[in-house]
């Protein structure tokens, strides 16, 4: 059975990031100096752990200049893309070595993406997959400054983000049960999320049985859902309608209740 593997920011063919550094600004980000030595040892690393009919994921940044496109012939599996901010070129460029082209992807519940979602948008999903960060992780907000009007974040790692950039895999893609071997390690939750009420468990996942009453309380935010729901459907009426009725219905809803 073809396994499936994740994998971001390969960068291929691109020469600055060999001269990039970690925030210490002395231990360099990759150990190479020539980018062309950097592409072949990926290349090896990928297709030593890639079989051809395996599945990969990769999310984003995957070549920075189109002389690196042809690059991507010769790695092995049937790959996917996530685009990046680095992905710029036209899409038929990219589909000539992907199967696919993604803004993000849902699997088993969690939302990989190229730049991690902001944590007021993960919603159902228990995990963030992501990229963009190289050899960072994302760490846990701890307040607010009102002063400089900035977010404060603390030195522990936020377990509902896993980063799987290359400089954190070796350089060479993921299995996809390693990642969630890794995201249930630092205590994060693999799949859609939950929240228990008393002897009941919730779930945030289209189709599950929720307490509209109790997600309220818990600002979960479902509610707020379907309001907008609720608002959408009634402009689709307004829409269907013609003549007096739509004036009225326009007059109705700029009522203030």
């Amino acid at each position: 059975m073809p396994a499936v593997f994740l994998v971001s920011d390969t960068h291929f063919g691109h020469a600055g990031v060999c001269r990039f550094t970690l925030d210490d600004g002395v231990t360099k980000l990759r150990p190479w100096t020539d980018p062309v030595e950097m592409d072949e040892e990926m290349i090896r690393r990928w297709n030593e752990t890639v079989r051809p009919n395996d599945k990969v994921y990769h999310l984003g940044d995957v070549v920075i200049n189109r002389k690196a496109l042809k690059t991507l012939s010769r790695l092995n599996g049937d790959k996917v893309l996530i685009r990046g901010n680095h992905d710029i070129f036209r899409d038929d460029e990219y589909r000539m070595y992907f199967r696919e082209l993604r803004a993000y992807h849902v699997m088993n519940g969690m939302i990989l993406s190229h730049i991690p979602v902001h944590e007021e948008s993960l919603g159902r999903f228990g995990t963030n997959i992501h990229g963009h960060l190289h050899a960072n992780r994302v760490k846990k907000p701890r307040g607010y400054d009102v002063r400089t009007g900035t977010m404060l974040y603390s030195d522990e790692i936020d377990p509902r983000y896993h980063c799987v950039c290359v400089e954190q895999t070796d350089f060479r893609p993921i299995l996809f049960e390693d990642v969630i071997k890794n995201i249930e390690a630092e205590g994060g939750e693999v799949g859609y999320r939950w929240r228990r009420f008393g002897d009941r468990r919730v779930g945030l996942h289209r189709g599950a049985a929720v307490d509209r009453t109790r997600t309220r309380m818990a600002g979960l935010g479902l509610c707020r859902a379907g309001l907008r729901r609720r608002r959408d459907r009634r402009v689709r009426q307004i829409r269907g309608m013609v003549g007096p009725q739509r004036r009225h219905a326009r007059r109705r809803r700029r009522q203030p209740r």
